[in-house]
């Protein structure tokens, strides 16, 4: 089975992965077979972030690439909430030619910018799911500029009791309207695998107004030991798991979970 490329990954360059490694992340890309690495930084205004380095980013990233001419090296970012800060985007998307340009939701406006983890140790859960969900389709509608939408079930990685007790069904109209904003915008849906998003979310985007489907697979770089995995592809045909298995929109198989590209001249 041919492995795709992994289109969100971070390095040393992004301000909280200083422990990853650039060069061993596209070693480690190799071993697996991997055809192409994005490495998407972190760009944030937030008060949780940190600048960019970008002139030693772009630096690392040719000489990695002179490292391993087998392997496609993309650069990229991953823009934080770029709604709120349109001016600050706009500055780092002028300053080079990304090759792939993620948008992503991390904060809510709650009496200023709050971590959605925040949050959720506090407030009710699927009362913050609903604001993320809002939030998500501001940024779609808001900021043009970007290709594939991040993470959009992001409040999941620290959902209380675990990632297990989330519970899609809740959720399912609302996820519904917002992958068809998505969608209408002519944008990209992130499959993620770090905390694999829900089977039912998948058959949402694939089955009702939800747009184009890309399988990227997020693992921070660290030093010696790029955490890229071969776990988390679902092949055409594969059976999820029982207890996996959406319930109702709910009873549907999940099948042919592929990836669908961006357009062929952005690969």
């Amino acid at each position: 089975m041919s492995l795709p490329a992994d289109n969100h990954v971070h390095s040393q360059w992004s301000w909280d992965t200083t422990r990853g490694d650039m060069e061993a992340t596209c070693a480690q890309a190799v071993r697996l077979g991997l055809p192409s690495v994005a490495f998407t930084e972190h760009v944030d205004q937030t008060e949780r972030s940190g600048e960019l380095d970008l002139e030693g980013y772009l630096e690392s990233v040719e000489r990695c690439r002179g490292l391993f001419p087998s392997l496609r090296i993309l650069t990229g970012v991953e823009l934080g909430e770029p709604h709120w800060f349109r001016a600050e985007a706009d500055a780092m998307l002028a300053r080079a030619p990304f090759e792939r340009v993620l948008a992503s939701l991390h904060s809510q406006p709650h009496g200023g910018h709050d971590d959605v983890n925040l949050r959720l140790r506090d407030e009710s859960p699927d009362a913050v799911m609903h604001d993320y969900l809002d939030e998500a389709e501001r940024l779609i509608t808001a900021y043009p500029d970007f290709e594939v939408l991040a993470h959009i079930d992001y409040p999941v990685r620290r959902w209380p009791g675990g990632p297990e007790l989330f519970d899609p069904t809740v959720f399912e109209e609302h996820y519904r309207h917002v992958l068809g904003v998505l969608r209408d915008a002519g944008k990209v849906l992130e499959v993620n695998t770090r905390v694999p998003l829900h089977p039912l979310i998948l058959v949402v985007a694939r089955r009702g107004r939800g747009g184009h489907l890309v399988r990227l697979r997020r693992a921070p770089a660290r030093a010696g030991r790029a955490r890229l995995r071969r776990r988390g592809h679902a092949r055409r045909g594969d059976r999820l798991p029982r207890r996996a298995r959406p319930a109702g929109l709910l009873g549907t198989r999940l099948r042919r979970v592929r990836a669908s590209m961006l357009p062929a001249e952005r690969r």
